[in-house]
């Protein structure tokens, strides 16, 4: 009630079950007014990630629509008789198990997949198909394809992805504002795949970003559908409210007030005297954060077979390097003070809130920095390198 928000796409991690694993929860989610949908990779209200619903249901198949397409719409077909009644969002389109592309997948292909997944949804759902909310997600390689001239039914909304790191990709045209299915945005506070770049962690993604990103798009018309990507839920709840917030009223904040919006949030939660401080900590940590998310200060370069780690120069900027790790230590002081002044009573919500995501990042950072100097410094057989190296473990530990 809080958030104002109706639609929920699960979790499909491979380490959980699958939502409709547990038959109790469709109905839960009905008796709470929730709208179920699923993601780009779970056409039909199904989870295909490796080891969950196609795997159980038909082991050993190919998730091929060349090769096995009668299995396949059987497949979504018993998902839609067992859901039709319930309010869903349904998710047309094909992709690869794993969120990985389709092998199969041409323009043609899924043309032909729509007819047969509205086929499918005028049986169990409705006839008059203009009343099932449906929705197509042209993420990544389905974008290319929509851009190839690939053909969406006129009453299926079309949502918007973002590039994985909080920027849309693109917005409709005019003549695509005309639709009457509409268009959505599927964004990004996490992002989790076997990419190095993956960001699955702590929350980074600046309010301005958010705010600027989702005012485009509804200026664009972009109104029907928002939906975010959250992740774990602790380290994103502020971004995930003031998401929720600008979906309800897009004029509430603008690019000159997040920083009012936190301490809005920060008085609310932990009251009025710590406020700004919060306010400050966190726009801090976003800048910093967005800057180099914490989980990307390392990469594996596959074509050269070695990591890669040194992002900030040492010897330019005034030692860009020293400075960071100067304004994350500051960062690590500051939070500290907040959290020693607050009552017992108010400590666990502001760690997970605030601490873990301001500390964990500091503390990536700290490592990783020290140990790029301490390496450096080794090479120049310099003896402080010894001290770097130690600072790094400190961080570790």
């Amino acid at each position: 009630f809080r958030l104002k928000a109706n639609l929920l796409w699960p979790a499909m991690h491979q380490k959980t079950k699958p939502f409709n694993y547990y038959e109790e929860n469709k109905t839960i989610a009905d008796e709470y007014g929730i709208v179920m949908g699923s993601s780009h990779i779970e056409p039909m209200l199904r989870n295909n990630m490796g080891g969950a619903e196609w795997d159980t249901e038909y082991p050993g198949q190919a998730w091929d629509y060349l090769q096995n397409r009668e299995n396949i719409n059987r497949y979504w077909e018993k998902r839609v008789r067992g859901n039709g009644k319930y309010e869903n969002m349904y998710t047309l389109g094909k992709r690869g198990k794993d969120d990985e592309a389709g092998t199969e997948i041409t323009v043609e292909v899924l043309e032909q997949i729509f007819s047969d997944q509205r086929k499918i949804l005028g049986q169990w759902v409705n006839k008059d198909l203009t009343k099932v909310p449906q929705v197509l997600i042209p993420y990544t390689e389905v974008l290319d394809l929509y851009n190839l001239g690939l053909q969406v039914p006129d009453d299926v909304i079309i949502c918007w992805p973002d590039d994985n790191f909080g920027n849309i990709r693109q917005l409709p045209d005019k003549a695509e504002q005309m639709r009457t299915g509409g268009s959505g945005v599927y964004y990004h506070f996490q992002w989790l795949n076997g990419a190095t770049t993956a960001y699955p962690w702590t929350c980074t993604t600046p309010l301005g970003l958010i705010r600027s990103e989702m005012k485009k798009a509804y200026d664009f018309g972009v109104d029907d559908m928002w939906i975010v990507n959250v992740g774990d839920i602790k380290p994103a709840e502020i971004n995930i409210e003031y998401f929720m917030q600008l979906a309800w009223d897009i004029h509430a904040w603008d690019h000159s007030n997040s920083s009012r919006y936190l301490k809005q949030w920060a008085a609310r939660e932990f009251g009025e005297e710590p406020s700004a401080a919060i306010s400050e900590i966190m726009g801090r940590h976003y800048e910093l954060g967005y800057a180099r998310r914490p989980e990307n200060l390392v990469l594996w370069n596959g074509r050269r077979k070695e990591l890669s780690w040194e992002w900030f120069s040492l010897d330019h900027y005034d030692d860009e390097v020293q400075r960071r790790i100067n304004d994350y230590t500051d960062l690590i002081k500051r939070v500290d003070r907040v959290y020693h002044s607050l009552p017992v009573e108010m400590k666990d919500a502001f760690f997970q809130t605030v601490v873990y995501n301001v500390k964990g990042t500091a503390l990536q950072n700290l490592k990783i920095l020290n140990a790029q100097k301490s390496h450096v410094y080794g090479r120049q057989k310099r003896s402080s390198a010894a001290v770097y190296a130690a600072k790094a473990q400190q961080a570790e530990n």
